[in-house]
């Protein structure tokens, strides 16, 4: 299970045990406000993170950045047996904890069991048959949490191979029917909770064993009225390498080494999905930014634009980006999410501290303050 949190705005993204913050994941009160299917699904923007081991301890330190809200992954095959069981213990233990600090939860929920891929040590999307399999199990989370969890996401970055168990890409209308029937079981049993599509990773990727367009694939669902039926906000993530959140492809290059020639380098793709809303006649709906940061050094192979970015530099970025999202982008933006809270702790355990999600981390491996902690520390929330 993957965690981000939100303060209104960003999220940071890990497992269910972890915990992302909305500096990623930073939310500021960027998060939107529970509205009817069609209409604008916030007014103001929120803020919030993504976090690795969303504990105690980790939303205690989004309380104390002042941040809302915080983005949660579940890992749908780690909580529920074929025979229907669902293991509830750490999914309670989060929603009890973040309750008693009054930060709003943010269930991401993904990676299907064996028995509903029909492909064994496959965790990506269930086949057609297991599609109300899905919907029940995000139904009884919602039933279970009404008013406790805030917000669903049906799904994660959809158009990376490696999200899909490496599997075949789905189609537009193979992710809309799933989308639809998850849709309708949460709304049945918890009317206010939202739902948010599945973010796409940017990319201009020409090859299908990788990844697919995200511009090409939102344009697709764009396009299909049953998808406007059926969500509140539009998940989006964005990722701007070493290059500083005003800064785009071609009119505005950022100042990198590499990492620089095509927009899904850059914070500012997100207008680029914003445009494919407004020419399909949908520049009325919201966006959601699950996921977005900078990585430092790491040692990470793909990874190499962070050893261009500086503590300082990360920390200015997230204010910068955030600070842009409440007021160039108000209000189509409606929450942010930084990527990530506390990544670096779990790599440190694990042995490998310059992991390339550790990088994107607002802490050190030993839980002590990044500079770009305490910059959303001090940040002001609306």
């Amino acid at each position: 299970m993957r965690c981000s949190l939100y303060h209104s705005g960003l999220p940071l993204v890990n497992p269910l045990h972890e915990c992302s913050v909305n500096l990623e994941r930073h939310v500021y009160d960027l998060a939107p406000k529970p509205t009817p299917v069609n209409s604008c699904a916030h007014r103001r923007s929120e803020s919030g993170a993504a976090a690795g081991r969303c504990n105690a301890g980790a939303l205690e330190l989004v309380q104390k950045a002042g941040l809302s809200w915080v983005r949660q992954q579940v890992h749908w095959k780690e909580h529920q047996s074929a025979d229907g069981q669902i293991a509830w213990g750490e999914l309670d233990t989060i929603v009890a904890a973040a309750e008693a600090r009054r930060v709003k939860l943010f269930l991401s929920v993904l990676q299907a069991p064996d028995w509903a891929t029909g492909v064994s040590g496959v965790a990506g999307l269930p086949d057609r048959d297991h599609f109300d399999d899905y919907a029940a199990f995000l139904g009884a989370l919602a039933q279970r949490y009404q008013g406790r969890v805030h917000a669903y996401q049906v799904w994660n970055e959809i158009n990376l191979s490696a999200e899909n168990g490496v599997q075949p890409f789905p189609s537009p209308d193979y992710y809309i029917e799933l989308l639809d029937q998850a849709y309708d079981a949460l709304k049945a049993a918890d009317p206010k909770a939202l739902v948010i599509s599945t973010s796409l990773a940017p990319s201009d990727s020409t090859n299908p064993d990788l990844a697919v367009s995200d511009l090409q694939f939102f344009r697709a669902l764009f396009a299909d009225q049953r998808f406007w039926a059926h969500v509140d906000a539009v998940g989006v993530h964005v990722f701007g390498c070493a290059n500083p959140p005003d800064t785009l492809w071609p009119a505005k290059p950022g100042p990198g080494l590499g990492w620089t020639t095509s927009r899904e380098f850059y914070f500012r793709r997100v207008e680029d999905v914003r445009q494919a809303m407004v020419e399909s006649g949908h520049g009325d709906r919201r966006i959601w930014i699950t996921e977005f940061g900078w990585a430092t050094a790491n040692t990470t192979p793909g990874h190499e634009f962070g050893n261009q970015v500086s503590f300082q530099q990360q920390a200015d970025y997230l204010v910068q980006a955030f600070t842009m999202g409440r007021r160039e982008y108000s209000p189509w933006i409606a929450a942010m999410f930084v990527w990530n809270l506390n990544f670096a702790v779990t790599w440190q355990d694990a042995g490998d501290p310059l992991h390339q999600m550790a990088a994107y981390g607002i802490l050190n491996g030993d839980w002590s303050p990044r500079p770009a902690y305490a910059a959303l520390q001090r940040m002001p929330k609306p």
